[in-house]
């Protein structure tokens, strides 16, 4: 084989590889449910633990209410590993008023998740009914890393509510975030700094340069369900955009075509 097609095939593999190490280096995984048992509840806390929200899926006497990881989900998501996370609930009703504080605190595995304030955080979610989806951000301070046990002192604000269908802040509120499809596989990534902020006890803006991953704010768009959400790959930084990589792949191809004219 001439040595010129050897180095041109080389330097093809290394833009690919580079490109690719580039786009994923400053993204932090948070919670991927890998290290869980399946069956066993891990990363959230059961749906009717939040007394903020209890009364919205019908409190002590909830069914379903079930939080675990589990190694059977839904097939479409090309990033799963073998497991992800899982919650089944039901609210009372059809109202849009309705939500559930799905909240991190005290959790088995990765418990109040620390989040850099200045970074997205993303992750993938299945849900067999349309829902939305919010953050909820405790304002802990602190100064990390990402993931690690970030505490459970500090007001909390939604982050990614545009709007509330109740009065704000409340187990009434309805906070309305990100659109969440019926049975297909989502990654939602929220822009942190960029995103709508709204008060739940704190002021409706976030203070610091850390805090805390508290829960999800996952409100009913007028089917009570039952509900069955999977999520999974919850991280920080900003995502390979797959167009990019393509981008580096066809310079990478143009690159081998030039050396074999040669």
């Amino acid at each position: 084989m001439p040595r010129p097609l050897v180095y041109a095939r080389a330097a093809a593999a290394a833009v690919v590889l580079a490109a690719s190490s580039i786009a994923s280096a400053a993204v932090v995984t948070i919670d991927n449910f890998e290290g869980a048992t399946s069956g066993a509840s891990y990363g959230f806390r059961l749906p009717n633990f939040s007394g903020s929200t209890a009364a919205n899926v019908g409190g002590t006497t909830a069914s379903p209410n079930i939080q675990r990881a589990t190694n059977t989900f839904p097939a479409g998501n090309p990033n799963a590993g073998t497991m992800v996370g899982e919650t089944q609930f039901q609210f009372i009703d059809n109202t849009l008023t309705k939500w559930v504080r799905h909240t991190t605190s005290g959790a088995t595995g990765v418990p109040n998740p620390a989040i850099d304030l200045s970074q997205p955080l993303n992750f993938d979610i299945y849900s067999t009914v349309p829902v939305s989806v919010s953050l909820l951000v405790r304002e802990t301070g602190g100064s990390g890393p990402i993931g690690s046990n970030g505490g459970s002192t500090g007001t909390i604000e939604y982050v990614g509510a545009t709007s509330f269908a109740g009065p704000q802040g409340g187990a009434s509120a309805g906070p309305v975030g990100k659109a969440v499809p019926a049975n297909q596989w989502t990654t939602l990534t929220f822009d942190i700094p960029n995103e709508s902020i709204k008060g739940f006890t704190g002021n409706g803006t976030l203070d610091g340069a850390w805090g805390v991953l508290e829960g999800l704010a996952i409100t009913s768009t007028g089917n009570p369900g039952p509900i069955t959400i999977y999520y999974d790959n919850f991280s920080q930084g900003a995502l390979p955009e797959p167009a990019a990589l393509g981008l580096a792949g066809l310079g990478a191809v143009g690159l081998l075509a030039r050396r074999r004219r040669a």
